[in-house]
């Protein structure tokens, strides 16, 4: 049986984030693609919470599907939980990939401007800032097609709650610095992201994929932070093949071969 994929949203979205990619993938294998904690219809807190809670949600999940492994998928914010999860439970993650993230800490800068926009969020509510960030997180709204996508976007992000919305940022703004845990990433890894990525950019990305030892790297052209919805196509097959390369090196691993076809570009 195909190993199951887990896809983890990122910040402000839900799980509808992934809606190309679990049409594509859900006649070939379990699709796991939840609201994360404070994220549409996923678990509500009453108190501040910590990466670490969303690492502990997804344990729970995982162990009351009695899902023992799965492939790993996380963007922006879901690829920190990504990182802090493969760090506490390494046997669970059969392959990871990373799309629009990073590994380091925020700043003091980037810091202070987190805090900036869970006060205006606070004071203001999630509109303007659901019209703002929705902008961003793509590589151009000009288009027909991509004013479409804009609204979806947008819509995901006025669905939450303002103060989930704040917690989420508190817990961005919090989380540990886990550069130092790439080097123990063992198992195959891809990190994915867009040529036009406004908030991670691609040589954020490129730098956490050159400290992951058996990891490719991929930059989509005509894409920003959110590639699996402006490219998904290119998306997909990404991972498709990288899926299915770890599959081949497996079956083919008695007889020497050797022929990678997502080399990590330099």
């Amino acid at each position: 049986m195909n190993t199951p994929i887990l896809f983890l949203h990122g910040f402000p979205f839900n799980g509808s984030l992934w809606k190309p990619q679990i049409e594509f993938f859900q006649d070939k294998r379990i699709v796991l693609a939840p609201d994360l904690r404070g994220h549409g219809s996923g678990p509500k807190g009453n108190a501040p919470w910590m990466i670490s809670d969303y690492v502990d949600d997804l344990h729970e999940l995982l162990v009351k599907a009695k899902v023992e492994q799965v492939i790993l998928c996380g963007h922006s914010m879901g690829g920190y939980v990504a990182l802090e999860f493969i760090h506490k439970y390494p046997q669970m993650v059969q392959s990871l990939v990373l799309t629009g993230s990073r590994a380091d800490t925020n700043s003091n800068e980037v810091k202070d401007q987190r805090y900036k926009t869970l006060e205006k969020i606070r004071k203001d509510g999630l509109q303007a800032f659901a019209e703002e960030f929705s902008r961003l997180v793509l590589s151009d709204v000009r288009s027909e097609e991509k004013k479409d996508l804009k609204k979806t976007v947008r819509d995901m992000i006025l669905s939450n709650e303002v103060g989930d919305v704040m917690m989420a940022i508190g817990a961005m703004a919090s989380r540990k610095d886990s550069t130092p845990n790439l080097k123990e990433i063992s198992c195959p890894t891809m990190v994915i992201v867009g040529a036009d990525d406004k908030v991670t950019s691609w040589g954020v990305n490129h730098t956490m994929a050159r400290r992951i030892t058996n990891c490719q790297f991929a930059k989509v052209a005509d894409a920003g932070h959110l590639v699996n919805r402006e490219q998904p196509e290119k998306f997909n097959a990404l991972i498709d093949t990288f899926i299915n390369y770890q599959t081949l090196r497996f079956k083919e691993f008695a007889d020497g071969y050797t022929n990678n076809p997502l080399a990590l570009q330099h």
